[in-house]
């Protein structure tokens, strides 16, 4: 059932609506336009109330994740709040994009930075910058310009969007990803006399270690959650996707606390593997049995204390 009302939560983001003349939901969260985002608004509450009598699209959908999706005040802790605005995917050159110049200069770093360097020099700046180029052309629009770059979006790109575009991340990637990207950083304050590198550093140089401890242990989770589906005898009772902060260790697996501040423990079958810290987060989908314990059923993502503490949500406080 979660499944399904997910589907259907997915599709009304992207289909054109009436009452936002004619545009799907997730491009009227993008637009400029403050008369369209009050449309959107409006739409988005007409949307719940009568999902909560069991009347119109609400019913058939899964409410809670469409706020954060389309960037509207919400009471839940979401990553999508590290953007300024959606993630608009599979455009062509349109209003919704950044202005050419800022992807070219994206061009010359790498061109600058490897020339006449080995082969895997230049297929390492060649990853991380179309991995990154391919991101800030989905996330900003035109008006956007280097020196407005926040740490939560570059956060939110270390962290979640290089799934979309990565099948494995790697330890070797992680690594790559920050140099490199601190390199870029220092590259556009000399270019255009910005201060984005002092900007960033602080949390590049927290990520150091973290970000490919994310990665090593999201592969861990994955084969725990894939299990578990595949186990009929372990058929959840409930169903949620939520962001869960890590509270205390337990002998069977972590502490954590919800969004509404609710505590639960969380099992994992190897907790003994699982290289975790008060603070880190975890996003996925758990599932309460019928003996009460929650499972991971879903492939998770993991986010770093430095990530924690940008959603505000630090020091074992999560509201």
């Amino acid at each position: 059932m979660w499944a399904v009302r997910k589907y259907f939560a997915e599709k009304w983001l992207v289909t054109p609506a009436a009452g936002l003349d004619g545009l799907a939901p997730l491009q009227a969260a993008a637009s400029d336009a403050p008369a369209m985002k009050e449309k959107l608004l409006a739409l988005v509450q007409k949307v719940e109330s009568d999902g909560a009598k069991g009347q119109g699209p609400g019913r058939f959908m899964e409410i809670g994740m469409i706020r954060p999706r389309l960037h509207l005040p919400s009471k839940t802790v979401h990553l999508a709040d590290m953007l300024t605005r959606p993630l608009l995917k599979g455009l062509p050159e349109s209003t919704y994009t950044v202005h050419p110049e800022l992807l070219k200069d994206i061009t010359r770093f790498v061109a600058e930075m490897t020339e006449g360097k080995s082969e895997a020099t230049v297929r390492k700046y060649d990853e991380v910058m179309s991995l990154f180029r391919s991101f800030v052309r989905s996330a900003f629009g035109p008006a956007f310009e280097w020196s407005s770059l926040q740490p939560g979006e570059v956060a939110y790109f270390l962290v979640h969007d290089i799934y979309e575009r990565v099948d494995v991340p790697t330890k070797t990637l992680a690594a790559n990803l920050l140099s490199v990207l601190a390199a870029f950083f220092k590259w556009v304050d000399k270019q255009h006399n910005t201060a984005l590198y002092s900007k960033m550093q602080l949390l590049l140089t927290e990520m150091k270690d973290d970000l490919a401890e994310a990665y090593r242990q999201r592969t861990i989770l994955q084969k725990e959650a894939v299990r578990h589906l595949q186990d009929q005898q372990m058929e959840p009772q409930e169903a949620a996707e939520e962001q869960l902060l890590l509270v205390a260790k337990q002998d069977s697996g972590w502490l954590v606390r919800r969004s509404g501040s609710q505590e639960i423990s969380l099992h994992f079958d190897r907790p003994d593997e699982l290289r975790l810290g008060q603070d880190w987060m975890l996003s996925g989908l758990i599932g309460q049995m019928e003996d009460g314990e929650w499972r991971l059923f879903g492939t998770p993502e993991l986010y770093p204390p430095a990530v924690s503490r940008l959603l505000g949500v630090g020091g074992g406080v999560l509201v």
